[in-house]
């Protein structure tokens, strides 16, 4: 039997530093039937030039100028063949084995949706951040680098609605509130995650700088709620609307109200405070550094 092909769709903006090693990195698998759709988002510096030093015939390379992220992994999703996706960024590297592990428990079953999920392991010049295994549960972690879903689920979320912040909650949601689908977890790291001062999630911005960030990704839970509101059960529902609701109060520093909401874990209600003001997001970092360096 022949091994299905895995579209790897992956935008690059100015990655010049990083995307030589973030190649290498997909081309070193030992999974060898993919393709690697790049994305270059209107880069200013010398990605292209680095691109282009590579000749395999499995990479495929389209410059439609700066049209933003969402709409740069739509395009790489319209040009796929493949019959799994696994999104990929420019900045962080892929274990030898990544591919191979994250497709193994999604292979049967293809007429059901289905995503894997793997761990990522960080790692950055700030030690603080530098070699962290995430999460340390059993489970895998729920961001773009470390899923990989079947054609079932990808027809689910493509296209990718461009008013969101990211790509990867708006894939995660449809996982979560969807009976139908079926996740599984890989106990193993698949991905290498870079931290530096670009990323897009926003590793040690200011208050203000991460709160916007927040408020870009967080949308996804009224954009998916309005559009799936009559397709998901009750239970989806509830919480999607109490997440749509700690948004909300969260930007306007209603942190007390968060606690009473109900729908939501504890763990939940502590993120959401966490970065409700300037002085809850202090503490929080304040918290992380120091239990980084009991880590360490």
């Amino acid at each position: 039997m022949t091994d299905p092909l895995i579209s790897i769709l992956m935008p690059v903006y100015n990655q010049e530093e990083y995307i030589t090693s973030a190649i290498k990195s997909v081309l070193n698998q030992t999974y060898t039937n993919f393709e690697l759709i790049i994305i270059n988002d209107g880069s200013n510096d010398n990605t292209p030039k680095k691109i282009q030093s590579f000749r395999d015939k499995r990479i495929s390379v389209y410059n439609p100028g700066k049209i933003g992220k969402i709409r740069a992994f739509n395009l790489a999703y319209s040009k796929s063949k493949g019959k799994f996706i696994s999104l990929f960024a420019g900045d962080d590297t892929l274990v030898k084995n990544s591919l191979h592990l994250r497709l193994n428990p999604i292979l049967d079953n293809s007429n059901v949706p289905m995503i894997s999920l793997c761990k990522l392991k960080t790692f950055s010049k700030n030690k603080k951040f530098n070699g962290l295994i995430i999460p340390k549960n059993k489970n895998g972690n729920m961001s773009g680098g470390t899923i990989m879903f079947n054609n079932e689920l990808s027809k689910m979320c493509f296209p990718i609605p461009i008013s969101l912040g990211n790509e990867d909650m708006w894939i995660i949601q449809h996982a979560l509130r969807f009976n139908k689908v079926t996740i599984k977890h890989v106990p193993f790291v698949g991905l290498n995650y870079r931290i530096h001062n670009k990323n897009s999630i926003g590793f040690e911005k200011n208050f203000i700088d991460k709160s916007k960030i927040l408020k870009e990704r967080n949308v996804v839970y009224k954009v998916f709620l309005d559009k799936y509101f009559k397709e998901i059960d009750h239970k989806a529902r509830l919480e999607l609307q109490a997440l749509k609701e700690a948004e909300h109060l969260r930007v306007n520093n209603n942190w007390v109200s968060i606690i009473f909401l109900k729908n939501l874990s504890l763990v939940q209600k502590l993120q959401f405070i966490s970065y409700s003001n300037s002085f809850f997001y202090s503490l929080r970092n304040k918290l992380y550094s120091f239990f980084s360096r009991l880590r360490n």
